[in-house]
């Protein structure tokens, strides 16, 4: 995630939706103070492409239990207060209301039985003991053995299934939405020109199984109860190819849950 004092911005990081590629081209527009968390994999790339790095998100010392201490101390781990994909009900209690009232909040989402797909194979690469411990080996299974991956993105900007953040970008209308938030913080020109070379954390999903003929019905049902709310309120629908993705409509305009 990132918090802007410098443009006062909040970016909560969503997971599966490019958000580190974002993550990244939105570093290069940060000053000193901002925070910005450590990216996973990725925080070499940041460093090369924005010339900047993770900063800001440590646990002040005036915070420090005594586990922290002994972490701090005798394994060298610096303890941190805000994390990569921070929900937004955690993040608010840490800033305060007042910054978080006034500025200006956004995330990404994505369409969750295409963003399951990609999840279940970026696991499957990433994590080869979920294979060998558990004998995941298919969607259905790694849907079985972590149910809580399923939602996971609602819960991160979302408090009792109300949106908390301004605006949202929609994976499948990167460039128009970009655009509009792109405005919204003060460039002069898209943020999506930046992030479109960046592909970060991407590359894992097989082409064979990019297709809607990819998911079972028996998923597809599974996905669809499990991320009711986010389906209703961003009208997605599987196959993919009932949602066009042309939808581009900021939260302040009529979308809610």
């Amino acid at each position: 995630m990132i918090i802007s004092h410098s443009r006062k911005f909040i970016f909560l990081k969503t997971r599966k939706t490019a958000g580190t590629s974002l993550e990244i081209a939105l570093s290069k527009y940060c000053g000193p103070r901002d925070i910005l968390t450590p990216i996973n994999y990725d925080e070499d790339a940041r460093a090369e492409i924005s010339a900047m790095k993770a900063q800001n998100y440590g646990k002040p010392l005036a915070k420090y239990r005594l586990s922290d201490v002994i972490r701090r101390v005798v394994k060298g781990v610096q303890p941190v207060q805000y994390t990569e994909h921070m929900m937004a009900v955690n993040a608010r209690k840490l800033i305060g209301e007042t910054i978080w009232r006034d500025y200006f909040k956004f995330t990404i989402v994505r369409n969750p039985f295409d963003r399951m797909l990609s999840r279940f194979h970026w696991t499957m690469e990433m994590r080869p003991q979920y294979a060998a411990d558990w004998g995941v080996v298919s969607l259905n299974d790694l849907m079985r053995h972590r149910a809580d991956f399923v939602n996971e993105n609602w819960l991160i900007y979302t408090a009792a299934d109300k949106v908390l953040v301004d605006d949202v970008v929609r994976f499948e209308n990167l460039e128009v939405d970009l655009a509009r938030i792109s405005t919204r913080i003060g460039l002069d020109h898209n943020l999506y020109n930046d992030m479109k070379g960046i592909k970060a954390k991407a590359g894992f999903r097989p082409e064979k199984q990019v297709g809607e003929d990819s998911i079972s019905a028996e998923d597809a049902g599974l996905i669809r109860a499990l991320c009711r709310k986010e389906v209703e309120t961003f009208q997605y629908a599987w196959p993919a190819s009932m949602d066009d993705g042309s939808r581009s409509t900021p939260l302040s305009e009529g979308v809610s849950p």
